[in-house]
């Protein structure tokens, strides 16, 4: 009987120590997400809970254009981003300079969502913005005839 006592007291033991253990994990992983989601800091959301992203590789960036460089390239919270769908001509071109003026007018009616598609060309993001009313800006230039649609 000595023995069998023996048995029992150490698997008493054994789930006493897990469910510590099990509460001690639990603790710290809430404290993580509190210091986490209390410092601000910014973590991904799954794309399911993004309303536009279409991708996993894509990203999402909404805000006023803090800069417009020409007729495809624009700021968005400091992030140069080269409308993808635009085939615009250059800036130093009468037709350039006119689809510099367009983007102006354009972008100055609230924040953009834009849609990163995760690669780069040069010093800029590749993407496409939305204005406030879910119009595609570069669509809005292609229907215009202010620039052409890009195909490469």
């Amino acid at each position: 009987m000595l023995y069998a006592d023996l048995i029992r007291h150490r698997a008493l033991r054994r789930r006493r120590i897990a469910a510590r253990a099990r509460g001690v994990l639990l603790a710290m992983a809430l404290i993580g997400f509190g210091i986490a989601f209390g410092s601000g800091l910014k973590l991904p959301l799954p794309a399911a809970l993004l309303h536009h992203a279409a991708a996993p590789a894509q990203h999402l960036v909404q805000g006023p254009a803090s800069h417009v460089r020409d007729g495809d390239t624009i700021e968005v919270r400091g992030i140069p981003i080269r409308i993808g769908n635009l085939d615009c001509a250059e800036r130093d071109t009468d037709a350039g300079r006119e689809a510099t003026w367009r983007m102006v007018e354009l972008v100055q009616h609230g924040p953009l969502l834009c849609r990163l598609a995760g690669r780069g060309s040069m010093d800029r993001e590749i993407g496409t913005c939305a204005l406030p009313d879910g119009h595609d800006i570069g669509e809005i230039l292609i229907a215009e005839g202010t620039c052409k649609r890009w195909s490469g």
